[in-house]
């Protein structure tokens, strides 16, 4: 449990610039030894920033008395973790069940836009946590704080002081939480951001004294102009004279402008490779992310729209947060809370919203990542929202043609049909394990299955559903009985629904990123000899308002048995308030999938 996290962050003067100071004192006690994980403390800092001054300690009580072990500053670790960031490695000695550790340290940083955001809440419970920022009033700071504003208390006061030689005010605000429980993540939700109680800043406006008001903070109103006006955003857009000839050999022979599309698309994916870094603003500039071949997302999609430009199709930047960077704020426009930008491209009267960034995604999938609510168009005149989702879904066909045989065996063949985000899924894993280690994953999924004859096929054809056929044969899965069997069709391969909404309570909204599409089918030939002796009843479940249902029937002519069942999600958005009707859904999925097949041997 952490007793108290407590910072103080000042903007002051350091030689000819503005940092912002910050003193952090930390508490943690180690209840048991799950606990003990957290004697390793890393402190991290960007590379510009420095991080001084630092004490750590572990008491322990000892004959009844309090027992210092002070850490010896040359323990300490640093760690390069990139260009971009540093880590401080502390390991607490003497770290116990019952035991305390402390540590303290100064943090100085020139990144005055974002102040210094603070977490009020974490992983473990926090008895109390105190945050205090001051500024003179020449800066014009925004704090918003975020998730459970119940828990925390404001205070806010203002004194007389002299800061670069003027005197002016100075305005000290402090923010109290208590008995801030853990936070526990939940699945189908956006990024932990959004529901973790935190504390957020942006650095607004300046008042500088003998010069008037600089706006900094852009409204979603005036947005579009200010970017626009960047050398990082608009102005990389400006010239784009050097990808002519890359336009053209990629676009030579393409019939219409779709086709130009995907072409443009694969070869900007392709070529550039995305050094994993997500921003919404370009690194460097474009011909020369073009010639190194490798760039952050804003790099490659900036490229990606001028050579649209260039093919003469409609294309303008759409600036997003991605699900694990948090939701946009409704009314603030904050530049720290962007960290994407893909394309919105306009054509036949159709929008599509393409991304580069990921050679196994078409044109037609933005990375799912992306599916955050609404992003703004960047645009002279024309600035508005749009949905970021064009037809994405998880979306998967299994067929499975099983013949049971006298002797009690199953035989057939088994066909996978995955599209979207579940095709997608399956390149990505032979991309990065083969072919033939896809094919052993296959193998160990269905264990004590005699699997052979495994066809993948479409791999390359992105815009293509991705299909698996295999043969099988096994013996599990049949419970004998005295006057034959039964057997669960969907427990033969284990492809019961997870119910991953089984909590008894909900926490945070859910938020599946898209529509889902299940489809399974079982044909099963029953030998002469046998008879159907008791199937499933048909069943019907729709959630209102038509934002899901799930069919499920079962029928049998002659000798055939034939079980489908169809799981359609189609709102992708729900209410914290709808958990107990979801999961009640879901309950009755489970429960459905679970009913029995009782196979009659006849005498």
């Amino acid at each position: 449990v952490i007793i108290s996290d407590v910072g103080s962050a000042e903007l002051v003067i350091q030689g000819d610039d503005f940092k912002v100071l910050l003193v952090r004192n930390v508490r943690i006690k180690i209840i048991n030894k799950n606990g003990l994980d957290y004697a390793n403390v890393e402190i991290p800092y960007g590379s510009s920033d420095k991080v001084y001054k630092v004490e750590a300690s572990t008491y322990n009580l000892v004959n009844g008395e309090i027992a210092e072990t002070k850490i010896n500053k040359k323990s300490f670790i640093i760690d390069k973790a990139n260009k971009y960031s540093t880590i401080l490695r502390i390991a607490f000695p003497n770290a116990y069940e019952g035991s305390i550790i402390e540590y303290q340290y100064y943090y100085t940083t020139g990144a005055l836009y974002s102040f210094y955001p603070w977490d009020f809440q974490s992983e473990i419970p926090v008895r109390y946590s105190e945050f205090t920022a001051s500024w003179p009033d020449f800066f014009n700071y925004r704090g918003i704080v975020k998730g459970d504003v119940s828990k925390v208390a404001r205070k806010y006061e203002t004194n007389t002081t002299f800061f670069g030689g003027y005197s002016t005010t100075k305005s000290t605000y402090k923010w109290i939480g208590m008995d801030i429980p853990s936070f526990i993540d939940e699945p189908y939700t956006t990024g932990y951001v959004d529901h973790l109680l935190k504390l957020d800043f942006e650095l607004v406006g300046t008042n500088f004294p003998n010069r008037n008001y600089q706006e900094l903070t852009p409204t979603y109103e005036n947005i579009s102009a200010k970017l626009l006006d960047r050398e990082d955003f608009g102005g990389q857009l400006k010239s784009l004279t050097f990808l002519e000839d890359y336009t053209r050999n990629a676009i030579s022979g393409a019939k219409d402008e779709l086709e130009k599309l995907d072409r443009i698309q694969r070869f900007v994916s392709d070529k550039i490779l995305w050094n994993g870094i997500e921003d919404f603003t370009a690194s460097k500039s474009l011909k020369k992310v073009l010639k190194e071949e490798r760039g952050n997302s804003a790099d490659i999609n900036l490229i990606l729209i001028g050579m649209l430009r260039q093919a003469g199709i409609i294309a303008d930047p759409v600036i997003l947060s991605t699900r694990s960077n948090g939701s946009l704020h409704p009314f603030y426009a904050m530049y720290q809370k962007f960290n994407y930008v893909v394309a919105l491209v306009y054509i036949n009267g159709k929008e599509y919203l393409v991304d580069a960034t990921n050679p196994l995604l078409p044109y037609s999938t933005l990375p799912f990542e992306c599916l955050n609510k609404q992003g703004r168009v960047i645009h002279p005149t024309q600035s508005r929202w749009v949905d970021l989702i064009n037809k994405e879904k998880q979306s998967s066909v299994s067929l499975y043609n099983l013949s049971m045989n006298n002797d009690g065996t199953f035989s057939g063949k088994i066909s996978h049909s995955y599209s979207y985000y579940d095709a997608y899924n399956v390149r990505r894993f032979i991309k990065l394990e083969s072919e033939e280690g896809y094919s052993d994953y296959i193998k160990s999924k269905y264990s004590g299955t005699e699997i052979s004859d495994i066809q993948i096929t479409n791999i390359d054809s992105l815009r293509r559903p991705l299909n698996i056929t295999f043969d099988v044969q096994f013996k599990h899965g049949l419970q004998g009985t005295p006057i034959g069997y039964i057997f669960k069709p969907n427990a033969l391969f284990a492809e019961e629904y997870e119910n991953l909404l089984s909590d008894e309570e909900r926490k945070y909204p859910i938020d599946f990123g898209c529509p889902i599409q299940r489809t399974t089918t079982f044909n099963i030939n029953i030998p002469e000899g046998f008879t159907l002796e008791e199937l499933p009843e048909r069943a019907s479940l729709k959630l209102p308002d038509n934002r899901g249902s799930y069919m499920y029937s079962c029928d049998h002519r002659g000798g055939m048995l034939t079980i489908q069942s169809t799981l359609n999600i189609t709102e992708v958005r729900f209410k914290k308030e709808d958990y107990q009707l979801l999961r009640e859904f879901f309950a009755q999925i489970i429960k459905k999938q679970s009913e029995v097949v009782v196979i009659r041997k006849n005498i």
